[in-house]
């Protein structure tokens, strides 16, 4: 279970719904940046790495989590079932008949290994410049990709095992464009800037939750989709993200005080934001936070009784 998968569930969507805002889902803005390829979910996932890591170049005082591409290294390496593709079809290569593949694979594991140390040493070297030349986000595009390529791995056990071939060069133009018009400005604050943040022992509740990011008092979602709206289920997320915060620092432990929550969509370049300052204070959202928590905690109960 995750926070996304906690959130489908119909008793959450019919308590959740009522704090969706009554306002328009379209953003006023144009797609900028049209795919090049029909490989919308690795994309998507790539972006999510490399515009992390050119903030991490833009904003050093910004605090990061581990990649979820390390945890999958470190599954292979012990071992875990995996589930590969039998053949390929083109396109998704996620929708492709699957396999189970069970042991320990020394090869595939250095493979994998080798593919993580030199995203880990490229990423190092490019937070240290100053500027970037269109080579190095070229590189680091690369490894984006190949890095979005073992997450699946995390979320679903599945791995594409071409996950360190040269990635196709449309996906790399693509990633560079929207990496062009992202708006910098709106989206590094001065003191905190949150990269992937989970929620610690609160975030546990829902099976693991983790954000794109939080800048000053805002939560932001990335999205690379090429329709120019918003879904009810993208906000119900925020609102999770925003109920699983408040929780951690009634437990006392560090987080910011959240009262905007926001969606960035790559593919337009546009941050689409919306105040919950005074949405906090009613009555109906204190309601929907108790049982939130309330219905967390016992389908947290019934998955460790029945195992992992």
């Amino acid at each position: 279970m995750s926070l996304t998968t906690f959130i489908r569930a119909p008793d959450v969507v019919s308590h959740m719904r009522p704090l969706i805002p009554c306002e328009s889902r379209v953003i006023p803005a144009p797609l900028r940046a049209v795919p090049r390829t029909k490989n919308f979910s690795v994309v998507g996932v790539a972006f999510d790495y490399l515009l992390r890591f050119e903030l991490q170049r833009r904003a050093p005082h910004a605090s990061a989590k581990c990649w979820v591409a390390e945890l999958a290294v470190e599954y292979i390496e012990r071992g875990g079932a995996l589930r590969i593709p039998e053949e390929w079809r083109g396109g998704i290569s996620e929708k492709c008949k699957c396999k189970w593949m069970t042991g320990k694979f020394p090869d595939l594991g250095q493979r994998a290994r080798t593919a993580l140390d030199r995203a880990k040493q490229a990423v190092s070297n490019f937070v240290a410049q100053k500027k970037v030349f269109r080579r190095g986000y070229h590189d680091l595009a690369c490894h984006a990709l190949r890095l979005a390529r073992l997450d699946p791995l995390v979320r679903a056990r599945y791995l594409d095992l071409r996950f360190d071939d040269a990635p196709d060069p449309n996906d790399v133009q693509d990633l560079l464009a929207m990496l062009g018009i992202v708006p910098f400005k709106l989206l590094i604050h001065e003191d905190v800037v949150l990269l992937n943040p989970t929620f610690g022992s609160s975030g546990a509740l829902v099976g693991g939750a983790d954000a794109d990011l939080i800048t000053g008092s805002s939560i932001i979602d990335v999205k690379a989709r090429r329709a120019g709206m918003w879904e009810p289920k993208d906000f119900m997320q925020l609102m999770g993200y925003l109920i699983l915060s408040r929780q951690e620092r009634r437990a006392r432990r560090p987080f910011p005080r959240l009262d905007c929550v926001g969606i960035y969509f790559a593919r337009h370049g546009y941050l689409w934001t919306h105040d919950v300052s005074a949405m906090l204070r009613t009555k109906k959202f204190r309601e929907v936070e108790d049982w939130f928590l309330k219905r967390a905690r016992r389908g947290y109960i019934i998955y460790k009784r029945k195992g992992p």
